[in-house]
């Protein structure tokens, strides 16, 4: 059982509730590995008399927190909101932050993420394995989004009036010898990307490195934020596509849910 937090001092116990405390400890009981217990296997679980446990339950399922069936109690769906309103909290980073920890540990490459703000890409988070090389994309780095292939998913994910809007107020310059700054061919990149819903792009930015971005949606379905993972000169590029995309998209999908909860309610 996961103990409430030590109490400093005197006069921070005079103010902690014993009963409130012990109601979350419930909670969490059951959010653990107990499908359902009975009045006195809480007790026994949370070290409580069983009046104090029924009086905790009935409580809770007074509230809707918990229901009886069969003698034995279980947790509710609105259970949830406590979850949904941690969610709620977070800033973008912390959401995809340990998703992006687990895609980076399983295809031990880094793992970035970025936004769009004033016609440039923003890196806002960035997970680095241990590793020989590493790219220097710190977070806050910021790069004209239509110069590589993070930068193009972000400008997919606008409106055609939004990305209009972009094209008459951008100066397209290159960044390296081999960045696209034709409109045309930049307006025909981004149908791809809106079609396939991800850009493999090369030597965009470093020569020799490139990246696959996917975009990250909201409820609406509209691109908050795209995550991508680099590939380097020398690797078949098609077979690192079969083998990083689908991770990326399961991980895309997974984080994109995270962000509906939390603008949810």
């Amino acid at each position: 059982m996961n103990e409430p937090a030590d109490i400093p001092d005197e006069s921070a116990r005079s103010e902690f509730l014993d009963t409130l405390a012990k109601g979350l400890a419930a909670l969490r009981l059951f959010g653990s590995d107990m499908k359902s217990l009975s009045i006195q296997e809480t007790a026994d679980r949370l070290a409580l008399s069983r009046s104090a446990a029924r009086r905790i339950l009935v409580t809770l399922e007074r509230l809707g927190y918990m229901r009886l069936e069969d003698r034995r109690y279980r947790l509710t769906a609105q259970a949830l909101e406590f979850g949904y309103s941690y969610v709620a909290s977070l800033s973008l980073p912390e959401i995809a932050r340990s998703s992006m920890q687990a895609l980076s540990a399983k295809l031990e490459e880094p793992v970035a993420l970025a936004i769009l703000d004033n016609g440039d890409a923003v890196y806002v988070e960035r997970v680095q394995p241990q590793q020989p090389f590493r790219i220097d994309f710190s977070v806050g780095s910021r790069l004209p989004a239509y110069a590589f292939s993070i930068g193009q998913v972000l400008l997919a994910g606008l409106s055609d009036e939004e990305l209009d809007g972009y094209f008459r107020t951008t100066e397209l310059r290159p960044v390296t010898p081999l960045t696209v700054t034709d409109e045309k061919a930049l307006r025909s990149i981004i149908a791809d990307i809106r079609r396939d819903g991800y850009r493999l792009g090369v030597s965009d930015v470093i020569y020799g490195v490139g990246g696959i971005a996917v975009p990250l949606h909201n409820r609406a379905r509209q691109t908050v934020a795209v995550m991508a993972v680099p590939i380097f000169h020398g690797r078949n590029q098609d077979e690192m596509v079969a083998e990083y995309l689908p991770a990326m998209l399961d991980t895309a999908a997974k984080i994109s849910s995270f962000i509906v909860r939390s603008t949810d309610g």
